[in-house]
């Protein structure tokens, strides 16, 4: 059984590189797929793969490329864990998670769904987080069981998204295992702090507003209309339509999030890479 950490990123130097270590010893490969940052994204990723050999850098021109990244898994004993750059996940509780994986405590699912709290506020030190918990808004976490799959075909709008899929005997796209419905925040081995509201680059002018998801983007140049309704709700509100509608909802809470943020610089250094 192998864990496939696959990223997709755009402009996303903020917090790609906590986003990455978090994963690190939860995946045996990461692949980062950049689409045309402009930003550090490519230099912060480019120095953690200097000292951790699981870590890949590839260079897309399209979200769809992504998708070819992970194609040769389908029908392997693969995990595909599809993370963003602005996905911070507790790394302590993802290793209990990838040992339960090893022993197959999932191995009847096509997917796995985790809890998500969807931040509107990180504080300056880091400790405390202000958002919307999933459920009651939508989770967008995304860990796929390839064995249960025969093929899967495009098109594409990027990875993880679009296609055909044809399943083996025993799974349909209905084998889903919610975590983020049976346990709560405190107690799940998937949980994500999803920086959906906030800056994500260096180059992002202060209160910019909420990046437009790929699937607002797709929809916005097929048509003058959806795009320029796009535009008016997004000035209006100043975020997504799309995440306000999905991961906007229930109360605001707040937590305290260290376990999320450890020292990737320090802390992680694979010993194929040193001198010792």
């Amino acid at each position: 059984m192998e864990i496939i950490g696959l990223f997709l990123v755009h402009n996303e130097d903020l917090y790609i590189g906590q986003a990455i270590i978090n994963v690190i010893d939860f995946c045996d490969t990461i692949i980062v797929a950049n689409h045309r940052s402009t930003d550090r994204t490519s230099a912060v990723v480019a120095e953690i793969a200097q000292s951790h050999n699981k870590v890949q850098l590839v260079d897309i021109t399209d979200p769809s490329e992504s998708q070819s990244l992970i194609h040769k898994y389908v029908g392997t004993t693969t995990w595909i864990f599809g993370v963003d750059g602005d996905e911070i996940y507790d790394p302590q509780r993802l290793r209990t998670l990838r040992e339960k994986l090893q022993i197959g405590s999932f191995s009847e699912y096509f997917r796995i769904v985790g809890n998500v709290l969807h931040c509107r506020e990180l504080d300056n030190n880091r400790s405390r987080a202000k958002g919307y918990l999933a459920p009651p808004s939508r989770s967008m976490t995304k860990l796929f069981n390839f064995a249960a799959l025969s093929r899967w075909d495009g098109p594409f709008t990027e990875r993880l998204h679009g296609g055909n899929l044809t399943f083996v005997d025993g799974f349909d796209q209905n084998a889903i295992c919610r975590i983020h419905h049976e346990t709560p925040w405190e107690q799940s081995d998937l949980r994500c702090l999803h920086l959906c509201f906030l800056e994500r680059s260096s180059i992002e002018p202060a209160n910019k507003g909420t990046r437009l998801n790929i699937m607002e983007q797709t929809a916005a140049m097929s048509s003058r209309k959806t795009w320029i309704k796009t535009q008016f709700l997004k000035y209006l509100w100043g975020k997504s339509g799309y995440k306000r509608r999905n991961y906007m909802r229930g109360p605001v809470v707040e937590y305290d999030v260290r376990p999320f943020f450890i020292d990737y610089q320090s802390e992680h250094i694979d010993p194929a890479h040193t001198n010792s």
